[in-house]
């Protein structure tokens, strides 16, 4: 990670604690995986699997938190690029996006900011920050990520990609907070703000037309007349038989 303050420009590595205790893990997994499944020994072996997690786990919240008090305490205005992270961790860097923890760090920043009264700004992500010269505002479409150091084919620059990267985002931080807009200039007409809203015309709903039922015997009223009708016919000749 680069943090650029407007003065200096600095770089945060990672501590990696994944990779750092990856002997220990794998020595305990191994001893794991000898035990007899049910046994009060592997038992004991998954909690102390269980502990070496907790402590790459608690390393890095650790470093994070501490990385985080610091940014927020030397700054009242702190803008980030919104990387999307599970792209990220679909590549060949997952181990080292997963590690670093960035989607954590964003979240420690957040919310320390909103409690001290500061304010986290987020760039969109396709905001193409390594690519543009931060001296003259050329964009270089010919970058690729393996490619760390570049010249300005226009003022004849010298660029460190994460450097460059970092000056932009803070320039395009300030644009952002100035015109209080997320990656779009605003419009405004008669004095007054005014956002793009489509076209609020309304729905045809189309209603399906049915025909309507013709009833067997008329209507509701006739079929109930004819059946007591008919009961009164059966009960009639009912009482007629047995007179007889």
């Amino acid at each position: 990670m680069t943090v650029f303050d407007g003065e200096t420009c600095y770089k945060v590595d990672p501590i990696k604690p994944t990779r750092k205790y990856a002997k220990r893990l794998r020595i305990r997994q191994k001893a794991l995986s000898r035990k007899v499944k049910g046994s009060n020994n592997r038992r004991k072996a998954v909690k102390v699997v269980a502990k070496v997690h907790e402590k790459i786990s608690n390393t890095r919240q650790d470093f994070l938190h501490k990385l985080s008090r610091k940014l927020c305490d030397d700054n009242q205005v702190i803008v980030a690029e919104n990387l999307c992270v599970k792209g990220l961790a679909r590549s060949k860097l997952a181990k080292s996006i997963h590690d670093a923890g960035f989607g954590m760090l964003l979240n420690f920043i957040s919310y320390k900011l909103k409690r001290e009264g500061g304010k986290f700004v987020q760039v969109d992500r396709f905001f193409p920050s390594s690519k543009l010269c931060s001296c003259c505002g050329q964009k270089n479409d010919l970058l690729n990520l393996s490619i760390r150091e570049w010249i300005c084919p226009h003022c004849q620059t010298v660029h460190d990609r994460d450097k460059n990267a970092s000056r932009n985002l803070r320039a395009e931080g300030i644009r952002i907070m100035s015109t209080n807009t997320v990656g779009h200039t605003e419009f405004q007409a008669c004095g007054e703000t005014v956002r793009l809203v489509g076209t609020c015309a309304k729905k045809r709903v189309s209603k399906k037309q049915e025909s309507p039922a013709t009833p067997l015997c008329g209507s509701r009223r006739e079929c109930q007349s004819g059946n007591e009708n008919s009961q009164t016919r059966v009960a009639h000749a009912y009482l007629r038989r047995h007179e007889n």
